[in-house]
């Protein structure tokens, strides 16, 4: 009995730690900062300039404009990185264009200027498709909504689309989102139309879901909107590409049954039985 015993704890111990290390090859890869992730979703790619601007850039489009190419702005717009002060206070770093700044530095009057993603938030992006870009945005003025809030494009077709509820007024730091899924209803992705304002603003023919698809299989820029009345600052902090949770992995399953039947074979059998 006592063998048995010190079996079984020593099984216990192992099924534990087995379940611990199932558990986190499961579990989703939780945000480092203010983004509220819905039941079943995961962060694909994140950025939370803990300590730099990891990438991002800043850029303009002139006005008035024809539609343009995302990938030859006008103008490269001088962004600063802030290490304290992001949604949650202390420690949080964001980063902050100012759009007069930006048009004095380019010579430029109006036009429309956008947040620019580094190469990891690039290239194939299908396991975001049905689910969200998210970020923190705050203007120390009223916000416009002249401005397609994302544009999106492959280098070839560029669509346009409009966060759910972009707050029209932002001076405290709030959440905003768009799901990248064609809808030609609500036309949350559109062609990309031009504007008199410059940039890009969201046109009046859906994009298919075929054609989200194909930009999202090869993304060569997404652009995330600046636009604010007064010239003001425009912050930007935890953009993020979410996914679905990953189902538990074949090698973690394995891993478990494998502990389970060893346990099993370890622990002794009564006497008289089988």
């Amino acid at each position: 009995m006592k063998t048995g015993s010190c079996i079984s704890a020593k099984g216990s111990v192992v099924m534990a730690g087995v379940l611990t290390i199932l558990g986190s090859a499961i579990a989703a890869p939780k945000p480092a900062h203010a983004i509220a992730l819905l039941a079943g979703e995961a962060v694909s790619v994140q950025s939370t300039f803990g300590a730099n601007d990891e990438g991002w850039t800043s850029i303009g489009f002139p006005q008035p404009s024809a539609i343009n190419n995302p990938a030859t702005p006008s103008r490269t717009n001088a962004v600063t990185y802030v290490p304290n002060g992001g949604p949650t206070g202390a420690g949080d770093g964001f980063l902050r264009v100012n759009e007069l700044q930006a048009e004095q530095q380019a010579g430029a009057t109006g036009g429309l200027d956008y947040y620019h993603a580094p190469s990891r938030f690039l290239g194939n992006q299908l396991a975001s498709l049905g689910h969200r870009l998210v970020w923190n945005s705050r203007a120390n003025q009223a916000y416009l909504d002249r401005n397609a809030d994302v544009v999106i494009s492959d280098g070839t077709l560029v669509l346009a689309g409009n966060a759910s509820a972009f707050a029209q007024s932002a001076t405290a730091w709030s959440e905003q989102a768009i799901t990248f899924f064609a809808d030609s209803i609500d036309l949350t992705w559109t062609i990309a139309a031009s504007t008199i304002d410059g940039g890009f603003a969201v046109g009046t023919v859906a994009a298919s879901a075929a054609q989200l698809e194909t930009v999202l299989s090869n993304l060569t820029d997404l652009l995330i909107g600046i636009d604010a009345s007064g010239k003001s600052d425009m912050d930007f902090d935890n953009p993020t590409l979410t996914r679905a949770v990953p189902e538990p992995s074949l090698p973690a399953l394995l891993l478990l049954g494998a502990f389970g039947l060893g346990i099993a074979r370890r622990i002794p059998r009564l006497p008289g039985r089988d």
